[in-house]
Order: structure tokens, then sequence, then C-alpha cells
């Protein structure tokens, strides 16, 4: 099962399951964007002086995918 923390909400980082088994048959493009989207949606982003919630959750769901992604590109690097 896959895992990932999300910081930056503000607040303490929270951790997040891939509970819908988005990954399960693999990482492609289209896996990697559909658990960035979960992630995203299910993490409580709140807005301050640095960033709005909106923007947090855009960048969340980026930054889930893109390290996904890498994850897929280490095991091929083995």
């Amino acid at each position: 099962v896959y895992t990932c923390a999300v910081g930056a909400r503000p607040g303490i980082a929270k951790i997040f399951k891939d509970e819908k088994e988005i990954l399960k048959e693999g990482i492609t493009e289209e896996t990697a964007d559909a658990f960035g989207k979960d992630v995203s949606k299910r993490a409580d982003f709140g807005s301050n002086v640095r960033a709005g919630s909106e923007y947090r959750e855009r960048v969340c769901r980026v930054l889930v995918r893109r390290g996904i992604l890498s994850l897929k590109e280490a095991e091929h690097a083995d």
C-alpha cells in the first residue's frame, strides 16, 4: 500500500494511504494523477498569509503525482 505525507496545510503533516487502491495495478501517468487528486481532496487545507487553501490543494495534487512518478522511475533504475 502506498502512503504519502502532506504538510504545509497549515498544521502538522498528515499521512494519507492509497485506501481506494488506485495504484494497485501499478504506477502510470493516469494512476499517479488519480492518486494526487484523491489525496488533495482528502487533505484539509487552510489559508493564511502565505497561501490560500485552493492553491495548496492544487500544489498538493501536483507534488503527490510527481512523487509517485519518481517512485516508478526509481523502480526501473534498479
